[in-house]
């Protein structure tokens, strides 16, 4: 088929608005954004704008401000929607098979660390306070684990900062600037985690693993906006359809390895209450 051009779907009015927030390259994330806005066109005859919003809370904030309609969000950022922007959840992420992640604490091999006691009085780096597996999941295992006595408490740690993304944490792990670091994993094997994924080379790769890894954590999110839904049932369904066939086709599949899921399926709110945990552990309700 041809593609049909996102200037050309910019010429007439929106049916809904669709916000993302570019995990790394924005402009990659935007380019793929406008390819699923246009696969939606075709399939529906719906017209979708993209919204690439700087962070997670701004795109929180816009679906409070009814900026945007739908939005893709990780399950912390999700469980905050919901409680702070009417967001209802649609459908959730599935990778490698499996809807769940985990979040893991890495060291360099070389560094002598062999558990997470180990990590008394060394420095760790989380990313966003936000993100669930790169700093909520961890924090809040080590609260339960008594490992700390609280989400601010510093008599465990020689000194503990926030690195930004997953890609921050494993290069600074790997570049010994941190001895430790809080990030995501696709297993609890060390098989398969951010350091396989920013670490391009094999070698750098196995000069990094896990010592500690959280209970399962679900998947991302696509979610809309309860009271749009409510005002637009058949364009939410239209186009909750489509990307739940996305997988089904060559294109589709394109699109949605370069937003890192392999497909979407049905999810409720209740799948998520372990991050609602995790959060009121953390006494987070901002």
């Amino acid at each position: 088929y041809v593609m049909i051009s996102q200037s050309i779907i910019e010429q007439v009015q929106y049916d809904a608005v669709m916000g993302f927030v570019p995990s790394e390259n924005a402009d990659v994330i935007k380019s793929n954004a406008d390819d699923l806005a246009a696969i939606i066109y075709r399939e529906t005859g719906l017209r979708v704008k993209i919204f690439i919003a700087a962070s997670y809370n701004t795109l929180i904030e816009a679906m409070r401000a009814d900026q945007i309609d739908f939005g893709w969000f990780p399950p912390f950022a999700y469980v905050k929607a919901e409680q702070f922007a009417d967001a209802e959840l649609l459908l959730k992420t599935v990778r490698n098979g499996m809807d769940y992640y985990y979040s893991a604490i890495i060291v360099r091999k070389d560094s002598g660390i062999k558990d997470i006691y180990d990590l008394r009085g060394k420095t760790i780096a989380w990313t966003q306070p936000g993100s669930a597996g790169g700093y909520i999941f961890p924090k809040a295992d080590l609260i339960r684990k008594g490992i700390l006595k609280s989400d601010d408490d510093q008599s465990f740690f020689g000194r503990e900062l926030n690195a930004g993304g997953h890609d921050a944490v494993v290069i600074s792990v790997f570049n010994g600037k941190v001895d430790a670091g809080a990030t995501f994993a696709n297993d609890n094997e060390n098989i398969s985690g951010a350091w396989h994924r920013y670490l391009p080379k094999p070698e750098d790769q196995e000069q990094v693993h896990a010592i500690f890894y959280t209970d399962e954590i679900p998947n991302d999110v696509f979610a809309v906006k309860r009271s749009f839904k409510v005002s637009n049932p058949l364009v939410t369904e239209k186009v909750t359809q489509v990307i739940m066939n996305l997988h089904n086709s060559e294109q589709g599949r394109k699109i949605l390895v370069s937003i890192d899921r392999e497909k979407m399926v049905p999810a409720t709110s209740e799948e998520y209450e372990i991050v609602r945990d995790a959060g009121r552990l953390l006494n987070i309700d901002e």
